[in-house]
């Protein structure tokens, strides 16, 4: 058992307290159709750096099936074929950058993308549905995917004004495809080890846990999951996050 547990990347009393806060992302995704990351990823970055980005990609792709099972609608192939093909660049940009980030430096990006979306969320910008709009956001999406596991809040912003089933499988239909591009992406990079599945593994509890109380009580939730209240605690995480990288920084130095 102790030669199992010292394998182990994080030890049993990090693992649960991950669990615990990715099932609680993971039932926020699952009732307003976006938001896995954005709330646990700070958290989760605190607990062990390695959750970001390849474990939360992995299980971020489970819950997307969840969801696109549950919730899914007919959609426009021409515009998920779009926004995946601009994607592909997007990941590949985001690739390059994880090759020279070291971890206190991927902290303080994490940190500043999640401020950005949080600000463009938060003022409420919305985009049209034109080509270019489309081949922008694949490429930023892909690009925040890869580096941070942040493509569902990025691409989010073309679905401002969308509500309830239709957000939530519309969004699992175009993130879909191309997390599995930035997955690629985040591997070539070489940031996908053995123990970052194996810390895959350990979300994946919180992923049926977060989907199966988010199915449950979508209806009686869902009036209560305030966006707001959701970017108000991802923009403090971030900050928090930011500011002890710093401090890491500064005492290091």
């Amino acid at each position: 058992m102790n030669s199992v547990l010292s394998a182990f990347p994080i030890s049993p009393g990090a693992a649960i307290l991950a669990v615990l806060i990715y099932a609680v992302a993971c039932t926020l995704q699952g009732t307003i159709g976006f938001g896995s990351t954005v709330l646990a990823g700070p958290f989760l970055l605190l607990i062990d750096p390695r959750f970001i980005p390849g474990p939360v990609l992995i299980a971020g792709i489970v819950l997307t099936i969840l969801i696109l099972t549950r919730d899914g609608r007919q959609v426009h192939l021409d515009d998920i074929v779009r926004i995946n093909l601009a994607r592909v660049a997007g990941a590949g940009l985001g690739a390059v950058v994880l090759l020279y980030l070291s971890q206190t430096g991927l902290s303080i990006f994490l940190a500043i993308l999640l401020l950005i979306v949080v600000v463009a969320s938060g003022v409420g910008l919305t985009i049209e549905h034109t080509r270019l709009a489309l081949l922008a956001t694949g490429v930023a999406s892909g690009f925040a995917g890869t580096v941070a596991g942040l493509s569902g809040a990025v691409t989010s912003i073309l679905f401002q004004n969308v509500r309830g089933a239709r957000l939530r499988g519309g969004l699992a239909a175009y993130l879909l495809p191309g997390a599995f591009i930035s997955l690629a992406f985040v591997a070539l990079a070489g940031r996908l080890t053995a123990d970052e599945v194996l810390l895959a593994a350990v979300l994946s509890p919180g992923v049926v846990c977060g989907h199966l109380v988010a199915t449950r009580f979508t209806t009686t939730l869902e009036p209560y999951v305030s966006k707001a209240v959701l970017l108000t605690v991802s923009g403090a995480a971030a900050l928090w996050v930011l500011a002890r990288a710093f401090w890491s920084i500064a005492v290091q130095g």
